[in-house]
């Protein structure tokens, strides 16, 4: 499972046609979390971003996510900065530089069976 942010339409995508016999590779790149946007790996706590983040270490692999785990994602756009809080405890700034009039929303990428995730949305105002 990823968590993060993504923009609504990304430059960096990979442009998918509209044919259907495109293939599942063309598929699996438009999904690629290192194309579109800033992403934590829940499963070993690593970062995927954009910006050419693949696999950097964020959090111990050996901190475990378990079932009812909180996980808070907070894009500060006047920093800049991406930060994840998971219950409770604060990792610090995952990613950092990102464009001040970037507009980028919540996103989370399920990729197992039986995946379960409740949201709460909350902005600044």
């Amino acid at each position: 499972m990823f968590v993060g942010f993504t923009e609504k339409t990304s430059t960096k995508a990979p442009k998918l046609s509209h044919d259907k016999t495109a293939s599942s590779v063309e598929r699996k790149k438009l999904l690629n979390v290192q194309t579109c946007g800033y992403y934590l790996s829940i499963a070993d706590g690593t970062l995927y971003s954009e910006n050419g983040d693949k696999e950097k270490a964020y959090f111990s692999p050996l901190l475990k996510i378990y079932d009812y785990s909180e996980i808070t994602a907070t894009h500060d756009q006047k920093e800049g900065t991406i930060n994840f809080v998971i219950n409770g405890k604060d990792y610090g700034v995952a990613f950092k530089g990102i464009a001040k009039d970037a507009v980028l929303f919540s996103i989370i990428e399920m990729n197992e069976k039986y995946q379960k995730v409740y949201c709460k949305v909350v902005t600044d105002k």
